[in-house]
């Protein structure tokens, strides 16, 4: 049988080049980029309009002062500062359990002498807790302060 001859197998043709196919990505990347800009824009200013239009925990105007107790008050209420009675150990002193004359439960935070905190920190400390406004944080009942002691009360 006579055999045919085999024709030469050429490479394959590419595609024909699709003059569309180039402009289309020039406006995809650039499209792509400015909605990821705008996004970021978008979420930054939700972040900013969030933290200013947030509820405050302070209030704007503090109606009711905080109660001054005497020392001796407040080492009354709690038997002397009992060890029995102290409810925990902070940076600003120690913390005890107590009740008032009025029969009301407090716990009183006393500056340890020896803390490097001053009259400073514990005025701020209790201007900061007696402007509170949560129901998740208890704010400053009272505070005691004369030369050698100082000590807030909170409600319990």
């Amino acid at each position: 049988m006579p055999s045919r001859p085999i024709p030469p197998l050429l490479p394959p043709q590419p595609p024909p080049s699709n003059p569309h196919r180039h402009h289309s990505t020039f406006l995809i990347a650039p499209l792509a980029a400015a909605t990821a800009v705008a996004f970021s824009v978008l979420v930054l200013f939700a972040i900013c309009f969030r933290k200013i239009t947030r509820k405050r925990t302070v209030p704007a105007d503090f109606s009711k002062p905080p109660h001054r107790f005497s020392y001796t008050t407040l080492r009354r209420a709690t038997n002397n500062f009992s060890p029995s009675l102290r409810l925990g150990q902070g940076g600003f002193g120690s913390v005890y359990h107590g009740t008032l004359p009025n029969a009301f439960n407090v716990a009183v935070k006393v500056m340890d002498s020896g803390s490097l905190q001053g009259e400073r920190e514990f005025q701020n400390e209790l201007l900061f807790a007696s402007k509170l406004d949560s129901s998740y944080i208890v704010a400053a009942f009272g505070f005691s302060y004369d030369r050698k002691h100082r000590s807030f009360a909170v409600s319990v």
